[in-house]
């Protein structure tokens, strides 16, 4: 099943992308595709006016011309998706709470609890056929998250100090790590 392949870096770090196409890998992409996201808690869901001060973390990602208008559609359709979602569950779940004379805090919840189920299929969607190219912002990281195995390993190559649980970190590829471990299995095996 194709998943993601994730890279995380330093969120102060500014990463190194490989000069192809993060989608199909072509050579010299000659593109790029502007990719922002930002840090997101549970409970602003609950203070919508602090999602205008969070401080974003944009990127340029390169693509070839023929692999742009395909990233930046499914940008778009994502943010439809998931604006309707919202719109459904409105629609929905609020008339629906008020009937049942639930309080204003208790309809907030529900519309969004509402959005959740109905975006379930949405939700599983996107984990089996995942962007070529997305990132999640967390308070010291920035965790970038690629379709392509082949161009998160050539990202991975390019940024020193990553960690991945995907592709290993770069502490696990040290040797000197390797000849502990045998030290202590032999050890282990003489016991």
């Amino acid at each position: 099943m194709p998943m993601s392949t994730d890279v995380s870096l330093p969120r102060d770090s500014e990463p190194i992308f490989p000069s192809c196409c993060c989608r199909c890998l072509a050579p010299d992409a000659e593109q790029t595709v502007r990719f922002s996201a930002s840090r997101f808690s549970w409970w602003q869901v609950f203070f919508v006016w602090i999602w205008w001060f969070r401080k974003a973390v944009r990127h340029e990602v390169p693509c070839c011309a023929e692999c742009r208008p395909s990233i930046r559609r499914r940008k778009w359709l994502e943010l439809i998706v998931y604006a309707s979602l919202l719109v459904v569950s409105l629609a929905v779940v609020m008339p629906w709470l008020k009937s049942m004379g639930a309080s204003r805090q208790w309809q907030k919840i529900g519309v969004f609890g509402g959005a959740m189920v109905f975006g379930v299929p949405f939700f599983v969607w996107t984990v089996v056929r995942p962007q070529a190219f997305d990132m999640t912002v967390g308070d010291e990281h920035v965790e970038y998250e690629f379709a392509n195995a082949d161009y998160a390993r050539m990202f991975a190559d390019g940024n020193p100090g990553y960690c991945s649980e995907d592709l290993g970190s770069e502490d696990e590829f040290d040797d000197e790590d390797d000849d502990e471990l045998e030290d202590v299995d032999a050890s282990t095996e003489l016991g």
